[in-house]
Formats: structure tokens, sequence, C-alpha cells
């Protein structure tokens, strides 16, 4: 009923325009074709209304059925006025246009005929009217749809394919959509899951179509993707701004203590870190032992060691470990080294390993 009385108010006032334009009609088609003295008014089906919606840009059929094509045809775009492109036609002939974007069709159908108009390119929104000698036989109410241009943006600079965030470190990210139409509601993803908390509501300046939304990003460990997608369009399909996240921390330290051999300790600083560990250091007993990564340690005394690490972001120190002094019984030696000393009136032996042996000489 609603396309009804819409199809009915856009025929009375198209009726009226078109029937003071008649007589200009008439004799541009008396004009166009000798043969036709005079146009025959026929009864036409009641007048139907229909809706399409279709992207900017995309090419659209528009179909119109009537009884008796040697009647004038005429398709107007936009309100039908003297303002709108007109197309003219009669039977398969195409008389009058006033853009090359239209393409005129007709086909022989069982007591009636199909006039379909091909528009090639649709820029704007509008209403095509089918009329026969004036009276409307359809109207077509043609919607367009434009994707919007959307944009993800940091401290006002727009972010391209990565962002550097910190661990924990809140980071206000917007999400921009510009140029749309009609308007698009905004939601935001993170590893391609919804992300509710810490969003604003929309922004929204119709006037210039622009739609805004703002997320409160605090980043986890294992975040890798940051997404704003749109809704809202009928044919249109969901667009999404995706940038990649890469989360910086500072080291997460811990040493490792192995027996090397019988009388050293080794110890190790393994640390987690983004971006990598700049500089390692090994403490024993609270002072610097070393700046590495890893050191031999005696055995034999006691100790308490820890080792810390830094990068770009900060720095950790692992937890303290104490160890004890542990001996071991050195292995049988087949090598025996001496080393003889002479001292009058007496040799002293050395055999390392063995121990002193002092032999006097009478």
């Amino acid at each position: 009923m609603k396309f009804d009385r819409l199809c009915d108010v856009h025929r009375h006032s198209t009726t009226g325009i078109v029937t003071r334009n008649m007589e200009h009609i008439r004799r541009m088609i008396v004009g166009l074709l000798p043969v036709l003295t005079q146009i025959t008014l026929y009864s036409l089906v009641e007048c139907k209304d229909t809706a399409r919606v279709l992207v900017q840009g995309s090419p659209v059929n528009l179909s119109c059925n009537v009884t008796d094509v040697s009647a004038t045809t005429i398709w107007l775009f936009g309100p039908a006025s003297e303002s709108g492109d007109t197309v003219i036609a009669q039977g398969s002939v195409v008389y009058e246009t006033f853009s090359s974007q239209y393409e005129l069709q007709v086909h022989s159908q069982e007591n009636q005929y199909e006039m379909v108009l091909t528009v090639q390119n649709v820029n704007e929104d509008g209403i095509y009217t089918c009329q026969e000698n004036g009276i409307n036989n359809l109207q077509a109410h043609v919607t367009v749809e434009i994707p919007p241009q959307l944009m993800l943006k940091k401290d006002g600079a727009t972010l391209n394919e990565s962002i550097d965030v910190v661990f924990t470190k809140e980071v206000q990210i917007q999400c921009v959509a510009a140029e749309g139409k009609p308007s698009v509601s905004l939601s935001w993803q993170v590893n391609g899951e919804e992300k509710t908390a810490g969003v604003t509501a929309d922004m929204s300046r119709e006037d210039e179509r622009v739609i805004s939304s703002m997320i409160n990003y605090i980043p986890n460990k294992d975040d890798a993707t940051l997404s704003c997608i749109t809704s809202g369009q009928e044919v249109i399909p969901s667009q999404q701004a995706t940038v990649s996240i890469n989360v910086m921390y500072a080291p997460s330290c811990s040493i490792l203590v192995t027996n090397e051999t019988s009388n050293q300790f080794r110890l190790t600083c393994y640390c987690d870190a983004n971006p990598v560990v700049s500089g390692y250091k090994i403490w024993v007993n609270n002072s610097l032992y070393r700046e590495t990564k890893e050191v031999l340690l005696p055995s034999t005394d006691p100790a308490i060691v820890s080792c810390s690490a830094s990068n770009d972001v900060g720095t950790d120190t692992s937890e303290e470990m104490k160890l004890d002094p542990f001996h071991v019984g050195q292995p049988p030696s087949t090598t025996r080294v001496a080393l003889i000393v002479a001292i009058p009136a007496a040799f002293i032996v050395l055999v390392l390993g063995i121990g002193l042996i002092i032999t006097c000489r009478r």
C-alpha cells in the first residue's frame, strides 16, 4: 500500500508536468516520424512501484511492460520534471536521449511488450518513471550506496600495516569512516574477536558523512591484530581496516644453574623480551660479576647469584638463587708431573697430586 500511494502521488505530479509538455513531445515525435501523425492513448496496467539498491557506479536494468509500443514510451530520471534526463522511444527505436549512458531494448511478449532500460553508470539516487502517453506505468526508486573510506589513526596520524604498543600501557586508536552512504556503524575486534571494553560512542557528523569511533585499548602479550569493522549497508558487505600489533615488553628473566664440572657451576640468564635483550648482567653476592649472558663459577664457595637484562622498554632482575659448595674427589690420574729442586745437602722432590717428599742424603 505504501508503494501504491507513492506511485499515485508521483503519477499525479508527473502527469501534470507531462501534460503541459505533451505538445512539445508530440511535435518532437512527429518530426522524427513523419508517418506518425497522431498519438493514440491506451489503457495501461495499474501503476507499479519498485525499489532497487545498488553500489555507486554499477549498471542497472529496469523493466517496464506496455500494451502497445506504437505509443510513445518515456523513461524519466529523477522526480519527473523538465530537468530530468529523458529517453523517448517507439517500438525498438530510441528517438531521443540526453545521455549516452542509457540503452533501451524492446522484447515482444504475449499481448504486451517489455521495455528494458539499461543505465550504465548510476551515481545518484533517483526515480525512473516509465510512461505511455503521459500516464505512469512503472516507477523504480533507485538508491545508490557508497562504500566508506575506512582508516585507523593514532595521535592524528593514519596507521598503515602495523603499530608498536607497550604491554599493559593503554593506547587510544581512532577509526574513521568517511563519505559512506548510507551511514555505517563501527565495531572493534582484537585477534578476530569482538572488543567492547574501552570503546566510546560513535561520533557522527552527518553533514560531512563522517563516522568516528574511539577505543582505549590495553594490549596483551598475545595480541596480533586490531580491526575496525563496518556494518549497516544493504548491498555493500562489511569492510574492515586492520593493523598488525607488535606488543613490546620489558624482559622477564630467570637464572639457570648447572654443574659443568666437578668444581664449577654454569650460570645462564634466560629472558623473554620484545624487543630482544640489549645487555645481560650476572650478579654474585649482590655484586656485578660479569656483563654477559653465561659464566662459569667455582663451586667450592657458597654464593647467592642472580641475573638481569635490559631492552628498549625496561629492565628486569631474576630471583636470587643460593649455591651451596660441593667437593668431589679427584679421579685417578695416569700422569705424574714432578718438580725436582736441588738444594745443597738435600733433594726436594715435588710430585703434583701426591704430596711433598723430602729426602736427606748423608
